[in-house]
Protein backbone atom coordinates (compact mmCIF):
# COMPACT_ATOMS: atom_id res chain seq x y z
CA UNK A 1 0.00 0.00 0.00
CA UNK A 2 1.13 3.31 -0.75
CA UNK A 3 0.46 6.13 1.05
CA UNK A 4 1.13 9.82 -0.52
CA UNK A 5 0.09 13.24 -1.63
CA UNK A 6 2.95 14.05 -3.70
CA UNK A 7 5.69 11.25 -4.15
CA UNK A 8 3.63 9.22 -7.02
CA UNK A 9 5.22 9.86 -9.96
CA UNK A 10 8.39 8.05 -8.97
CA UNK A 11 7.28 5.24 -6.76
CA UNK A 12 4.16 4.07 -8.65
CA UNK A 13 5.20 3.00 -12.02
CA UNK A 14 7.90 1.67 -10.11
CA UNK A 15 5.80 -0.59 -8.01
CA UNK A 16 4.02 -1.70 -11.00
CA UNK A 17 7.59 -1.93 -13.02
CA UNK A 18 8.15 -4.78 -10.35
CA UNK A 19 5.23 -6.60 -11.01
CA UNK A 20 3.25 -5.76 -8.08
CA UNK A 21 0.49 -4.38 -7.28
CA UNK A 22 0.07 -0.90 -5.59
CA UNK A 23 -3.05 0.27 -3.59
CA UNK A 24 -2.30 4.36 -3.41
CA UNK A 25 -3.81 6.71 -0.99
CA UNK A 26 -3.80 9.78 -0.03
CA UNK A 27 -2.49 11.33 3.51
CA UNK A 28 -5.92 13.42 4.06
CA UNK A 29 -7.84 10.31 4.61
CA UNK A 30 -8.30 8.99 8.58
CA UNK A 31 -6.10 6.38 9.62
CA UNK A 32 -9.13 3.90 10.32
CA UNK A 33 -9.86 4.21 6.50
CA UNK A 34 -6.34 3.23 5.78
CA UNK A 35 -6.56 0.72 7.70
CA UNK A 36 -9.45 -0.68 6.55
CA UNK A 37 -8.30 -0.13 2.70
CA UNK A 38 -4.59 -1.64 3.42
CA UNK A 39 -7.15 -5.01 4.84
CA UNK A 40 -9.15 -5.20 2.70
CA UNK A 41 -6.52 -5.17 -0.34
CA UNK A 42 -4.17 -7.80 1.20
CA UNK A 43 -1.66 -5.13 1.51
CA UNK A 44 2.08 -6.82 2.62
CA UNK A 45 3.98 -3.76 2.87
CA UNK A 46 3.73 0.01 3.16
CA UNK A 47 5.15 3.23 1.49
CA UNK A 48 4.78 6.37 3.20
CA UNK A 49 6.27 9.86 2.00
CA UNK A 50 7.56 11.32 5.26
CA UNK A 51 8.13 10.54 8.82
CA UNK A 52 5.79 12.93 10.11
CA UNK A 53 2.90 11.05 8.65
CA UNK A 54 4.43 7.58 9.46
CA UNK A 55 4.30 8.72 12.88
CA UNK A 56 1.41 10.04 12.74
CA UNK A 57 -0.20 6.54 12.01
CA UNK A 58 2.25 5.02 14.21
CA UNK A 59 -0.02 3.73 16.96
CA UNK A 60 -3.74 3.47 15.26
CA UNK A 61 -2.38 1.80 11.71
CA UNK A 62 0.75 0.44 12.14
CA UNK A 63 0.56 -1.48 15.25
CA UNK A 64 -2.04 -3.17 13.31
CA UNK A 65 -0.69 -4.49 10.55
CA UNK A 66 1.11 -7.10 9.73
CA UNK A 67 3.84 -5.79 7.12
CA UNK A 68 6.91 -7.12 5.57
CA UNK A 69 8.71 -4.30 4.97
CA UNK A 70 8.19 -0.13 5.18
CA UNK A 71 9.51 2.20 2.33
CA UNK A 72 10.17 6.04 3.79
CA UNK A 73 10.48 7.88 0.83
CA UNK A 74 11.63 11.30 2.01
CA UNK A 75 13.33 12.22 5.41
CA UNK A 76 15.59 10.27 7.84
CA UNK A 77 14.60 7.35 9.36
CA UNK A 78 16.20 8.03 12.59
CA UNK A 79 13.19 10.17 12.95
CA UNK A 80 10.88 7.40 12.94
CA UNK A 81 9.06 6.22 15.93
CA UNK A 82 11.12 3.32 17.52
CA UNK A 83 8.32 1.42 19.16
CA UNK A 84 6.69 0.77 15.96
CA UNK A 85 9.21 -0.41 13.62
CA UNK A 86 11.24 -2.59 16.05
CA UNK A 87 10.16 -6.01 14.07
CA UNK A 88 9.82 -4.45 10.65
CA UNK A 89 12.29 -3.57 7.83
CA UNK A 90 12.70 0.20 6.99
CA UNK A 91 13.99 1.29 4.02
CA UNK A 92 14.67 4.39 2.86
CA UNK A 93 14.65 6.24 -0.71
CA UNK A 94 18.63 5.20 -1.18
CA UNK A 95 18.02 2.51 -0.09
CA UNK A 96 15.32 1.69 -2.94
CA UNK A 97 17.47 3.14 -5.44
CA UNK A 98 20.70 0.34 -4.67
CA UNK A 99 18.32 -2.22 -4.75
CA UNK A 100 17.00 -1.27 -7.72
CA UNK A 101 20.49 -1.06 -9.16
CA UNK A 102 21.28 -4.44 -7.86
CA UNK A 103 18.14 -5.94 -9.36
CA UNK A 104 18.88 -3.93 -12.85
CA UNK A 105 22.47 -5.68 -12.96
CA UNK A 106 20.74 -8.88 -12.28
CA UNK A 107 18.45 -8.63 -15.26
CA UNK A 108 20.63 -7.79 -17.49
CA UNK A 109 22.64 -10.71 -16.67
CA UNK A 110 19.72 -12.91 -16.58
CA UNK A 111 18.97 -11.11 -20.23
CA UNK A 112 23.06 -12.55 -21.43
CA UNK A 113 22.46 -15.78 -20.18
CA UNK A 114 18.93 -16.31 -21.81
CA UNK A 115 20.37 -14.76 -25.19
CA UNK A 116 22.89 -17.80 -24.09
CA UNK A 117 20.52 -20.09 -24.21
CA UNK A 118 20.08 -20.87 -20.76
CA UNK A 119 16.76 -19.93 -18.26
CA UNK A 120 16.40 -16.32 -17.29
CA UNK A 121 15.42 -15.57 -13.09
CA UNK A 122 13.02 -12.97 -14.39
CA UNK A 123 8.80 -13.37 -14.96
CA UNK A 124 7.37 -11.20 -17.63
CA UNK A 125 5.01 -8.81 -16.88
CA UNK A 126 1.53 -10.04 -19.03
CA UNK A 127 -1.00 -7.40 -20.15
CA UNK A 128 -3.37 -9.02 -17.93
CA UNK A 129 -2.04 -8.79 -15.15
CA UNK A 130 -3.65 -6.45 -12.05
CA UNK A 131 -1.47 -3.38 -11.77
CA UNK A 132 -3.12 -1.62 -9.40
CA UNK A 133 -6.41 -1.41 -7.07
CA UNK A 134 -8.15 1.99 -6.75
CA UNK A 135 -10.78 2.56 -4.05
CA UNK A 136 -13.61 4.64 -4.16
CA UNK A 137 -13.89 7.80 -2.05
CA UNK A 138 -15.73 6.50 0.70
CA UNK A 139 -18.33 9.02 0.90
CA UNK A 140 -21.29 6.70 0.17
CA UNK A 141 -19.89 4.45 2.56
CA UNK A 142 -16.76 1.63 2.96
CA UNK A 143 -14.36 2.22 0.18
CA UNK A 144 -14.67 -0.17 -2.69
CA UNK A 145 -11.94 -1.01 -4.93
CA UNK A 146 -11.59 -1.53 -8.78
CA UNK A 147 -9.17 -3.93 -10.08
CA UNK A 148 -7.19 -2.47 -12.88
CA UNK A 149 -4.66 -4.20 -15.22
CA UNK A 150 -1.46 -3.42 -17.20
CA UNK A 151 -3.40 -3.32 -20.43
CA UNK A 152 -6.22 -0.64 -18.61
CA UNK A 153 -3.38 1.97 -17.80
CA UNK A 154 -1.88 1.41 -21.31
CA UNK A 155 -5.13 1.96 -23.18
CA UNK A 156 -5.15 5.67 -22.15
CA UNK A 157 -1.34 6.39 -23.19
CA UNK A 158 -1.62 4.27 -26.90
CA UNK A 159 -5.54 6.52 -27.43
CA UNK A 160 -5.56 9.87 -25.67
CA UNK A 161 -3.39 11.33 -28.33
CA UNK A 162 -5.92 11.03 -30.72
CA UNK A 163 -7.55 13.37 -28.63
CA UNK A 164 -4.88 15.33 -27.10
CA UNK A 165 -2.49 16.05 -29.83
CA UNK A 166 0.18 17.13 -26.69
CA UNK A 167 3.72 17.50 -28.18
CA UNK A 168 6.91 16.96 -26.11
CA UNK A 169 7.68 20.75 -24.31
CA UNK A 170 4.11 20.94 -24.15
CA UNK A 171 2.72 22.07 -20.23
CA UNK A 172 -0.04 20.32 -18.50
CA UNK A 173 -1.37 21.91 -15.12
CA UNK A 174 -3.55 19.56 -12.77
CA UNK A 175 -5.06 19.89 -9.33
CA UNK A 176 -6.43 16.23 -9.00
CA UNK A 177 -4.91 14.46 -6.31
CA UNK A 178 -1.88 12.03 -8.11
CA UNK A 179 -3.91 8.66 -6.33
CA UNK A 180 -7.49 9.79 -8.03
CA UNK A 181 -7.43 7.33 -10.95
CA UNK A 182 -8.50 9.63 -13.58
CA UNK A 183 -4.91 12.04 -12.14
CA UNK A 184 -3.06 8.86 -12.69
CA UNK A 185 -4.30 8.01 -16.54
CA UNK A 186 -3.36 11.12 -17.47
CA UNK A 187 0.16 11.38 -15.64
CA UNK A 188 1.51 8.06 -17.66
CA UNK A 189 0.00 9.57 -21.00
CA UNK A 190 2.09 12.55 -20.03
CA UNK A 191 5.25 11.51 -19.08
CA UNK A 192 5.13 8.72 -21.61
CA UNK A 193 5.32 11.28 -24.43
CA UNK A 194 7.73 13.95 -22.66
CA UNK A 195 4.98 16.56 -21.57
CA UNK A 196 5.57 18.81 -18.19
CA UNK A 197 3.59 18.36 -15.36
CA UNK A 198 2.30 21.49 -13.07
CA UNK A 199 0.58 20.86 -10.06
CA UNK A 200 -1.12 22.94 -8.39
CA UNK A 201 -4.36 23.45 -5.94
CA UNK A 202 -7.57 25.04 -5.57
CA UNK A 203 -6.20 27.63 -3.64
CA UNK A 204 -3.26 28.52 -5.85
CA UNK A 205 -5.07 27.69 -9.23
CA UNK A 206 -5.41 30.88 -10.48
CA UNK A 207 -1.84 32.52 -9.39
CA UNK A 208 -0.77 29.22 -10.75
CA UNK A 209 -2.36 29.54 -13.88
CA UNK A 210 -0.93 33.39 -14.76
CA UNK A 211 2.68 32.07 -13.67
CA UNK A 212 3.05 28.73 -15.79
CA UNK A 213 0.95 29.90 -18.48
CA UNK A 214 0.24 25.96 -18.90
CA UNK A 215 -0.88 24.50 -22.85
CA UNK A 216 -3.55 22.19 -21.08
CA UNK A 217 -5.33 22.25 -17.68
CA UNK A 218 -6.70 18.66 -16.62
CA UNK A 219 -8.92 18.99 -13.91
CA UNK A 220 -12.82 17.45 -13.43
CA UNK A 221 -16.04 19.29 -13.87
CA UNK A 222 -16.31 21.37 -11.36
CA UNK A 223 -13.08 23.30 -11.87
CA UNK A 224 -14.58 24.42 -15.28
CA UNK A 225 -17.70 25.37 -13.65
CA UNK A 226 -15.62 27.56 -11.40
CA UNK A 227 -13.67 29.24 -14.20
CA UNK A 228 -17.37 29.87 -15.86
CA UNK A 229 -18.80 31.41 -13.24
CA UNK A 230 -16.02 33.92 -12.08
CA UNK A 231 -15.87 34.95 -15.95
CA UNK A 232 -19.85 35.49 -15.73
CA UNK A 233 -18.82 37.62 -12.37
CA UNK A 234 -15.99 39.87 -14.29
CA UNK A 235 -18.75 40.37 -16.79
CA UNK A 236 -21.50 41.17 -14.81
CA UNK A 237 -19.07 43.74 -12.74
CA UNK A 238 -18.26 45.80 -15.94
CA UNK A 239 -19.96 49.13 -16.99
CA UNK A 240 -23.27 48.51 -18.28
CA UNK A 241 -22.47 49.65 -21.77
CA UNK A 242 -19.67 47.20 -22.05
CA UNK A 243 -21.74 44.18 -20.29
CA UNK A 244 -24.84 44.41 -22.79
CA UNK A 245 -22.03 44.27 -25.62
CA UNK A 246 -20.54 41.17 -24.07
CA UNK A 247 -23.48 39.07 -23.43
CA UNK A 248 -24.91 39.98 -26.79
CA UNK A 249 -21.35 38.97 -28.83
CA UNK A 250 -21.36 35.66 -26.35
CA UNK A 251 -24.91 34.60 -27.39
CA UNK A 252 -24.56 35.71 -31.31
CA UNK A 253 -21.06 33.46 -31.02
CA UNK A 254 -23.51 30.43 -29.61
CA UNK A 255 -25.65 30.88 -32.10
CA UNK A 256 -22.97 30.67 -34.78
CA UNK A 257 -21.38 27.09 -33.16
CA UNK A 258 -24.69 26.30 -33.30
CA UNK A 259 -25.36 26.65 -37.27
CA UNK A 260 -21.76 25.71 -37.34
CA UNK A 261 -22.33 22.38 -35.92
CA UNK A 262 -24.94 21.72 -37.99
CA UNK A 263 -23.60 22.36 -41.57
CA UNK A 264 -20.59 20.36 -40.59
CA UNK A 265 -22.96 17.27 -39.24
CA UNK A 266 -21.24 17.15 -35.77
CA UNK A 267 -24.70 18.49 -33.79
CA UNK A 268 -25.85 15.98 -31.26
CA UNK A 269 -29.41 15.10 -31.58
CA UNK A 270 -31.72 12.92 -29.34
CA UNK A 271 -33.86 11.91 -32.29
CA UNK A 272 -32.99 8.06 -33.24
CA UNK A 273 -34.44 8.36 -36.44
CA UNK A 274 -32.50 9.10 -39.33
CA UNK A 275 -33.69 12.54 -41.06
CA UNK A 276 -34.90 13.03 -44.57
CA UNK A 277 -32.51 14.38 -47.20
CA UNK A 278 -34.92 17.34 -47.97
CA UNK A 279 -35.04 17.83 -44.24
CA UNK A 280 -31.12 17.42 -44.10
CA UNK A 281 -30.82 19.72 -47.08
CA UNK A 282 -32.82 22.61 -45.76
CA UNK A 283 -31.05 22.43 -42.07
CA UNK A 284 -27.69 22.60 -44.08
CA UNK A 285 -28.23 25.32 -46.53
CA UNK A 286 -30.44 27.55 -43.68
CA UNK A 287 -26.91 26.44 -41.52
CA UNK A 288 -24.74 27.79 -44.40
CA UNK A 289 -26.69 31.25 -44.38
CA UNK A 290 -26.93 31.79 -40.70
CA UNK A 291 -23.60 31.18 -39.80
CA UNK A 292 -21.84 33.12 -42.63
CA UNK A 293 -24.19 36.24 -41.57
CA UNK A 294 -22.90 35.63 -37.85
CA UNK A 295 -19.63 34.96 -38.84
CA UNK A 296 -18.03 38.92 -38.73
CA UNK A 297 -19.39 39.40 -35.11
CA UNK A 298 -18.52 35.97 -33.95
CA UNK A 299 -14.72 37.17 -35.51
CA UNK A 300 -15.21 40.56 -33.25
CA UNK A 301 -16.31 38.80 -30.35
CA UNK A 302 -13.22 37.10 -30.08
CA UNK A 303 -11.19 40.31 -30.83
CA UNK A 304 -13.03 42.16 -28.01
CA UNK A 305 -14.41 39.20 -25.35
CA UNK A 306 -12.24 35.67 -25.75
CA UNK A 307 -8.91 37.70 -26.22
CA UNK A 308 -9.19 39.24 -23.03
CA UNK A 309 -10.86 35.88 -21.63
CA UNK A 310 -7.89 33.80 -22.66
CA UNK A 311 -5.67 36.41 -21.31
CA UNK A 312 -7.08 36.10 -18.00
CA UNK A 313 -7.45 32.64 -17.85
CA UNK A 314 -4.06 31.28 -19.15
CA UNK A 315 -4.61 28.54 -21.11
CA UNK A 316 -3.18 28.26 -24.58
CA UNK A 317 -4.25 24.79 -25.71
CA UNK A 318 -7.43 22.88 -24.20
CA UNK A 319 -8.96 21.90 -21.07
CA UNK A 320 -9.85 18.56 -20.51
CA UNK A 321 -12.61 17.58 -18.33
CA UNK A 322 -13.16 14.08 -16.74
CA UNK A 323 -14.24 11.96 -13.69
CA UNK A 324 -18.14 13.38 -14.43
CA UNK A 325 -19.93 15.19 -17.41
CA UNK A 326 -19.57 18.56 -18.13
CA UNK A 327 -22.52 20.81 -17.97
CA UNK A 328 -23.83 21.51 -21.58
CA UNK A 329 -23.58 25.65 -21.15
CA UNK A 330 -20.29 25.47 -19.79
CA UNK A 331 -19.06 23.01 -22.78
CA UNK A 332 -20.98 25.01 -25.28
CA UNK A 333 -19.41 28.48 -23.93
CA UNK A 334 -15.83 27.53 -23.85
CA UNK A 335 -16.47 25.85 -27.33
CA UNK A 336 -17.19 29.43 -28.61
CA UNK A 337 -14.25 31.01 -27.39
CA UNK A 338 -12.21 28.11 -29.76
CA UNK A 339 -10.77 26.90 -25.77
CA UNK A 340 -11.06 22.97 -26.48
Amino acid sequence: MFISNHATDTCNPGIMATGAINVVRGTKSSDEELFQIYSHSESIALVVDSPQFFNRLAESFISRINARFIVLLWGDKSSLNSKAVMDIPVYDYNDITELGRENRNALCYSSELFEQGQQGVFEAIGPEDVATLIYTSGTGGTPKGVMLTHRNLLHQINNLWDIVPAVPGDRFLSMLPPWHAYERSTEYFIFTHGIQQVYTTVKHLKADLQHHQPHYIISVPLVYETLYSSIQRQISASPPARKTVALALIKISLLFMEAKKIYEGTVLSNSPVKPSFIFYMFNYLRARIVAALLWPLHNLAKMLVYKKIHSSIGISKAGISGGGSLPMHVDKFFEVEDWQ
